[in-house]
């Protein structure tokens, strides 16, 4: 079953790479999010230099605001890399399964199953295709991160453990909502469908990890 999940897998990865349609989005995502949003949002740029504020005292302000706001991080790119990261490994694999919904009205998933290969295989080759794909997408966002002005920072005493500790959670989410949403592809069996139910299933709402101080203040009385 080993090599049959790897054969399968290899094919789904070759046939993702050879597509940059399929490849770029997901990059971009991040890029969108760290470039744009964290600028915008980012509460250092509501401070701007002044006569009356010494550039000393308005530094002093700013990283003080900071990291009172966001969890005692040293720039607001640090606080939104894993939230972000987060967002690409959530929607990938949302949509990942898209390529399984394709295989079966193509008639390709069908012959799988009808070969002498266990249904097995084309479950986890699934899973991993698309563990793969969020972790190679959630690297490069982390280095993008690291390489833009002002972005994120990390600790002096952050070490190769640390970045294997990080990787191990997001690697364990992604795993865990890679075996979800497969088997939700292999379910369906139109794109329309699939895309209906993610759009439901990933529906905005009120995110816990909004820092209080920058929530709305409540009407009085």
């Amino acid at each position: 079953m080993l090599e049959e999940t790897w054969a399968l897998t290899a094919r789904a990865l070759k046939k993702w790479i050879r597509n940059p349609a399929s490849v770029v989005p997901g990059l971009v995502t991040g890029v969108f999010y760290l470039a744009l949003f964290g600028s915008s949002f980012n509460p250092e740029n509501f401070l701007t230099s002044s006569a009356q504020i010494p550039p000393s005292i308005l530094a002093l302000i700013k990283s003080t605001l900071v990291q009172s706001s966001f969890s005692g991080a040293p720039t607001y790119i640090t606080y939104l890399t894993s939230g972000v990261v987060c967002i690409i490994l959530v929607f990938n694999m949302a949509f990942g399964g898209i390529d399984l919904v394709l295989d079966r009205q193509l008639g390709y998933l069908n012959t799988l199953l009808t070969a002498p290969i266990s249904r097995a295989a084309v479950y986890l080759s699934g899973v991993v295709q698309n563990l793969v794909k969020v972790l190679l997408l959630a690297v490069l966002t982390f280095v993008i991160a690291l390489l833009i002005p002002n972005g994120l920072q990390l600790p002096s005493s952050f070490n190769v453990l640390d970045l294997v500790g990080i990787f191990g959670v997001f690697t364990l989410l992604g795993l865990g909502l890679s075996f979800v949403f497969t088997a939700l592809a292999l379910s369906v069996r139109s794109i329309d469908s699939l895309v209906a139910i993610v759009n439901f299933l990933t529906s905005p709402s009120p995110s816990p990890a909004t820092p209080s101080s920058l929530s709305a203040p409540s009407p009085a009385g």
